[in-house]
């Protein structure tokens, strides 16, 4: 089996070469499926947690969303720039989550 060694400061090549030996037998084989296996495993898990902080951003984003469309009924104009800022809060926020589902998951 041909075998390409990178070289690398922290890594010497005996430890390299061992460690390619080791892979290239049956049990080592066997080993680096259970560890793609299980990083398969942890990313998918990764990209369910991330849906879920993606379905959080986007709920708060809609409450932002409701909240300020009631603020007709507040008459200080403090308030009214509050609700505003809130406002484009929502819609960055609703905006982001989309690109991110789009783009990484």
């Amino acid at each position: 089996m041909n075998h390409r060694h990178l070289s690398s400061p922290y890594i010497s090549h005996n430890i390299i070469n061992q460690l390619s030996d080791s892979f290239s037998s049956d049990e080592g084989c066997r080993l680096l499926s259970g560890i793609v296996s299980d990083e398969c495993k942890v990313l998918q898990d990764i990209k369910k947690i991330l849906e879920k902080r993606i379905s959080f951003d986007e709920q708060y984003a809609k409450n932002l969303q409701d909240l300020t469309a009631s603020t007709h009924r507040v008459i200080w104009p403090v308030s009214r720039e509050v609700f505003s800022q809130w406002s484009h809060l929502a819609t960055t926020m609703s905006s982001n989550a989309e690109q991110f589902r789009t783009t990484i998951l």
